[in-house]
């Protein structure tokens, strides 16, 4: 019997079935490589003010790094001037082909 519960380092409560096994690491691949692929794709910065909520979108950067390196500074430079701020950075996808 499977736990749902539990965690992906409980390996003993998996099937030891060799055909989920294999497709659970192509999955795994999978998924490392859209992740990777997508560090180097263009990302914004977003800062929210903590105080407020008002949100800004700084960028776009050339990759995710570049993001990261953005949303420090500007976070560095708002709290040298007693603003509190959250800064996340998103990826920025390509328009959908076909409109819902």
């Amino acid at each position: 019997m499977i736990n749902i519960g539990a965690g992906f380092d409980d390996w003993a409560s998996w099937p030891h079935d060799t055909t989920a096994l294999i497709a659970h690491d192509l999955l795994a691949d999978a998924l490392m490589r859209e992740a990777a692929d997508d560090l180097e794709r263009p990302h914004i910065a977003i800062c929210t003010h903590l105080a407020t909520g008002t949100v800004t979108y700084l960028g776009p950067y050339p990759s995710g790094l570049h993001a990261v390196m953005g949303a420090a500074a500007e976070q560095a430079g708002l709290q040298d001037d007693g603003i509190e701020v959250r800064a996340s950075v998103a990826v920025l996808l390509p328009p959908l082909a076909e409109p819902w």
